[in-house]
């Protein structure tokens, strides 16, 4: 049961970062925002990212 929840949160979590991704490139190219939406949306994509890649980290050492 232990190893069905650790994956089921790393598929969460790349499904999260996939969507955030996808939104930042639907608001980049089809409805540009003013600068500093821009600005946090890059800072949320980064943070996101950095996130998963720890969260992957953690789950191929539990493996």
């Amino acid at each position: 049961m232990n190893g069905a929840r650790k994956l089921f949160s790393f598929f969460s979590y790349f499904l999260f970062c996939f969507l955030d991704w996808f939104l930042f490139c639907h608001f980049f190219i089809f409805n540009p925002l003013s600068k500093y939406a821009i600005k946090g949306l890059v800072f949320l994509q980064i943070a996101d990212t950095i996130c998963f890649l720890k969260d992957l980290e953690i789950f191929q050492k539990n493996l």
